[in-house]
């Protein structure tokens, strides 16, 4: 079937999440107007073709992942806000968080992001900073959604149970908007080849996601 998005919105879309990450790294700013444009168009590809069974195009390098998996995973939020028939509205902040949901990676090394082994106690506490990082520079932002974006950045690694990071926030504390993300983040991440290890089948994904989350 034909992809949701088309090719050209999901590559400019990577390209602007490319720059919003380059940005940050430089002046600690981002322009938000330039990710706001693109959440409208992947929403506009998405909502027209709302009824279409999708088979998302797998175009990743090895070296842009990180901003391959942040459209991918804009693009499955906004699939799942679509079904749950959130309004336009949050739709576009939806969109526009799960673009910048790992903007806090910008302060994880390169060669730990790609290390194709296990990770160490000390390049995992790095790695678990990460949120609270994104949710630090998004608040900064100025612009209206500024609070729930850095919501989406700072929660989408907790867990139902309580069990994620960095807060252990359980249930209805964690934002509703940042449980989608952070489904969308695992299943992206789930079937996604990495370094350490090879992409697993939508069908393993589901099982692996469904068995191993409480709650």
């Amino acid at each position: 079937p034909e992809d949701i998005v088309a090719e050209k919105t999901r590559v400019k879309a990577i390209h602007t999440v490319f720059d919003a990450f380059r940005d940050i790294q430089r002046s600690g700013q981002i322009d938000i107007s330039q990710l706001q444009t693109t959440s409208e168009e992947l929403l506009f590809d998405i909502m027209s073709k709302h009824n279409n069974l999708v088979q998302i195009t797998d175009i990743r390098l090895h070296d842009t992942y990180t901003f391959a998996h942040s459209v991918n995973v804009a693009i499955l939020s906004t699939m799942l806000g679509s079904l749950l028939e959130l309004p336009r509205e949050k739709l576009l902040i939806l969109t526009l968080g799960a673009l910048l949901h790992d903007i806090g990676k910008v302060i994880v090394p390169i060669d730990i992001l790609n290390k194709p082994g296990s990770l160490n106690n000390d390049e995992f506490d790095i790695i678990r900073r990460h949120p609270d990082a994104g949710r630090q520079k998004l608040r900064e932002l100025k612009a209206t959604a500024a609070s729930t974006l850095a919501c989406i950045a700072g929660q989408h690694h907790e867990h139902m149970d309580g069990s994620g990071y960095p807060d252990h926030l359980p249930g209805k504390s964690i934002h509703p908007l940042a449980r989608i993300v952070a489904i969308a983040d695992v299943y992206d991440a789930l079937s996604s080849n990495r370094p350490y290890k090879k992409a697993y089948k939508p069908n393993v994904v589901y099982k692996i996601m469904t068995t191993c989350s409480n709650g």
